[in-house]
This record gives C-alpha cells, sequence and structure tokens, in this order.
C-alpha cells in the first residue's frame, strides 16, 4: 500500500465523519431544536418546574431514541473501510455503496455485535489492557464480515 492507499483511506474516513455528522444531525434535530425554543421561551417567561421536568425528561427521551437510531443507521457504512482495502479499484464512493448494500438488513445485527464488546472497552478504562481488546475486537469485526 502506497501513498495513494493512504491518501484513499484519510479520505474514506474524512467522507465517513461528513455522512455520519449529517445523519446525526439529521436523526437530533428535533429534540435539540425543540429544546432550544423551549429554553428561549422560558426566558422570557417562566414556566413551572414540574412542565420544565416533565418537557425536558420528554426531549431527553427523544434525543436518546434519535441516537439509538443514528447509531443501527449507521452501521450501513461499517463495511466500506473493508471494500476499500480488499478492492484496490474501488473509489471512495464505490466502497460506501457496496457497504450499503451489503449491509441491508443486516445493521441490527452488526450494532448489537459491536455493542456486545461495550463491557470490554469499560474494563480498559478500569483494568484490563487494551493492547488486547483492540485487535481482538478488530479481528472479531473482520471476520464478522468475511463470514457474511
Amino acid at each position: 500500500m502506497g501513498i495513494s492507499g493512504v491518501l484513499k483511506a484519510c479520505e474514506m474516513s474524512v467522507c465517513l465523519f461528513f455522512l455520519k455528522l449529517f445523519w446525526l444531525a439529521v436523526f437530533e434535530v428535533i429534540p435539540v431544536t425543540a429544546s432550544a425554543i423551549f429554553i428561549y421561551h422560558n426566558i422570557r417567561k417562566a414556566v413551572s418546574l414540574r412542565a420544565a421536568f416533565i418537557f425536558l425528561s420528554g426531549m431527553l427521551i427523544l434525543a436518546l431514541a434519535g441516537f439509538g437510531f443514528y447509531l443501527l443507521f449507521t452501521q450501513r457504512y461499517s463495511k466500506s473501510m473493508f471494500y476499500l482495502a480488499c478492492y484496490k479499484d474501488f473509489t471512495v464512493s464505490e466502497a460506501i455503496t457496496e457497504s450499503i448494500k451489503r449491509t441491508k438488513g443486516k445493521c441490527a445485527d452488526i450494532l448489537f455485535f459491536k455493542l456486545g464488546f461495550a463491557p470490554w472497552f469499560l474494563l480498559c478504562m478500569l483494568v484490563f489492557p487494551s493492547f488486547y481488546v483492540i485487535p481482538y475486537y478488530k479481528q472479531s469485526i473482520t471476520c464478522l464480515f468475511l463470514s457474511r
């Protein structure tokens, strides 16, 4: 892999960053906008503490649900880096398109597989060495993608 491979990987990372940022904005626009409007109107004319608590609790639940859908939705881009590495003639957009096609209907399985590693990553912060967990996670993801 020469300099062109490194540049394609950097291009892929930037492209995926902005795609995921766009979808985060899409899924979180309603709770953020509603909360901003509520805070603006609350500054001008205060509402009761109970009403504020209920509204902000609802917006928090809506934001968490949006974040869950965001995590589920962005799994369709999870194989794109693998396609870029496996097929040298793929462009970044072709790898992303292929990833979207191949993960159709499998996003929940991929997300739950990745969420299974959450306790491992929490242990990395406390006790367990991350130099073991991160390569194990990467190898497990690779095996999952190669088996399907």
